[in-house]
């Protein structure tokens, strides 16, 4: 995870920009080769916080709505909370 606030993932991800994609689009691929569905709503949820970052708002709702279901599917619910808080924020900047 980028950061423990949406600010700091903020800060953060406008640093890394193309960079963090890469490395979440990584992670995310790892976590759905090793079956691993927190990590999969993990990485989600960053790169989330990266297109949000970007302004990119259509990938930024796709990648928390998938972080949603996958978080519910693993029944990690700080996960969950990730996930809602970036999409509550999302809407906020909508």
């Amino acid at each position: 995870m980028l950061g423990r606030t949406p600010t700091d993932r903020y800060k953060h991800s406008r640093f890394l920009g193309a960079d963090a994609l890469t490395l979440y689009g990584k992670a995310l691929h790892a976590a759905r080769r090793l079956n691993d569905p927190v990590g999969e709503g993990r990485a989600l949820t960053d790169l989330g916080w990266v297109h949000q970052a970007r302004g990119d708002h259509g990938p930024a709702g796709e990648h928390f709505e998938q972080a949603l279901a996958a978080c519910r599917a693993a029944g990690d619910r700080r996960g969950e909370a990730r996930a809602r808080e970036g999409l509550a924020d999302l809407a906020h900047h909508i």
